[in-house]
């Protein structure tokens, strides 16, 4: 059930860099803009930047500062049209590297994206946004030996920045290095990280060290801070299984086919729960509607039914 965490890459950070001799007009439009954009002002934001591109429409920094509103947004492609020009104007700049890497990211082009980020880190090595970047990239693509390299050292330069040791904890778990993914894990959370994922991420791990009261505590703390994670749910209702609470396993299992009707594990663990609290019309129709979806599947269900009542016999 483990799912790596691609988290958005991070910008560049927006900035307006005092140059000598460019007009006070496009300093004042650049600095308002930013100010704009950080309080969320996106059409006001606009106006400023538009008008900073009058007046320098090769100006490397109204072009980056640009696309990051246009990827604010939501708007990609636009975004990456201003970046490859600002690429061809300042091919060394590697806040455009960085913010091409990004957007290529999240277009789902990984391929292109770990170019550029490979490339600001080049020019960067130092700079821990980067090599954090080139390491979510390297993660995404099943690199995990250069991905935890990078994140370690980009971690030393950065003690402050959850992302960091997220990518180390989805490292570790990958490898089933569940130890190391909740300590990781654990920082990330110290750090600020209070999203549903990360605390399921955490609970993931700690259920695979046998810590299920730890477990279930995430679990619940996740589902509190996103009652529409499927995923934290699923992983829940899988615990309340091997804990033989299948009336609460049922709970949770009719809540994830609700939220993805298209969830294969949640309907296959919703069949073995009904079959288990002895609702076997219920069952039968889902074995049924499996079946008929993909004899795998309804299989899958069969044996599991089987290993349950196994377990029931056994503490008989």
């Amino acid at each position: 059930m483990f799912l790596l965490t691609i988290a958005l890459a991070i910008w560049s950070v927006l900035e307006v860099t005092p140059t000598p001799g460019r007009p006070d007009s496009l300093q004042n439009l650049l600095v308002n803009a930013g100010r704009a954009l950080n309080l969320r002002e996106y059409a006001k934001a606009r106006d400023y930047y538009d008008a900073a591109y009058q007046l320098d429409s090769n100006n490397v920094e109204v072009l980056r500062n640009l696309a990051i509103l246009h990827t604010t947004v939501g708007d990609h492609p636009n975004a990456l049209k201003l970046l490859l020009r600002a690429e061809q104007l300042a091919p060394e700049d590697p806040s455009v590297c960085n913010n091409l890497g990004t957007t290529y990211s999240v277009m789902n082009q990984p391929d292109k994206a770990v170019i550029y980020f490979e490339r600001a880190h080049q020019l960067k090595p130092k700079n821990a946004t980067y090599m954090t970047n080139l390491a979510l990239e390297y993660a995404k693509l099943g690199k995990m030996p250069q991905a935890m390299e990078l994140a370690r050292q980009a971690i030393v330069l950065d003690t402050a920045t959850a992302d960091i040791p997220i990518i180390l904890g989805d490292c570790f778990s990958l490898q089933r290095q569940y130890d190391s993914a909740d300590f990781y894990y654990s920082r990330a959370i110290s750090l600020g990280g209070k999203t549903a994922k990360l605390f399921y991420q955490r609970g993931f791990a700690r259920q695979n060290l046998k810590r299920t009261a730890d477990a279930e505590t995430d679990y619940r703390f996740a589902i509190q801070r996103d009652s529409t994670c499927r995923d934290c749910r699923q992983g829940l209702g899988v615990l309340f299984v091997t804990q033989g609470k299948y009336s609460d396993a049922l709970e949770q299992f009719s809540h994830v086919v609700q939220l993805d009707s298209m969830f294969n594990p949640g309907w296959v663990s919703l069949g073995v729960m009904y079959a288990m609290t002895g609702q076997g019309e219920k069952a039968d129709s889902v074995l049924y509607k499996l079946m008929a979806k993909d004899t795998t599947l309804g299989y899958r269900m069969v044996d599991l039914i089987n290993l349950e009542n196994s377990k029931q016999q056994k503490k008989k």
